[in-house]
């Protein structure tokens, strides 16, 4: 199976996620992941990341514009 690899230093090749979810816990904010690997077999690969309240709302504001950003680049000029 394939690996999810982030020792090699930026940039990464781009996350394929089949699902993401956030919810909040009694010890912060739980981001759940599933990522497509791909390799013998292919397979999806759930991993969970807990992150202090105060960073995740500090993320939460951030991505909208970033990912609006980033839409913008990958679809050209035009």
């Amino acid at each position: 199976m394939g690996a999810i690899n982030f020792n090699d230093g930026p940039p990464y090749d781009r996350l394929d996620v089949a699902s993401a979810a956030a919810t909040a816990t009694s010890d912060g904010v739980e981001i759940a992941l599933t990522a497509y690997v791909f390799g013998q077999p292919a397979a999806t690969v759930p991993f969970t990341i807990l992150l202090d309240p105060a960073i995740a709302r500090a993320l939460a504001a951030q991505l909208g514009p970033a990912a609006e950003t980033a839409l913008r680049r990958l679809e050209g000029p035009g």
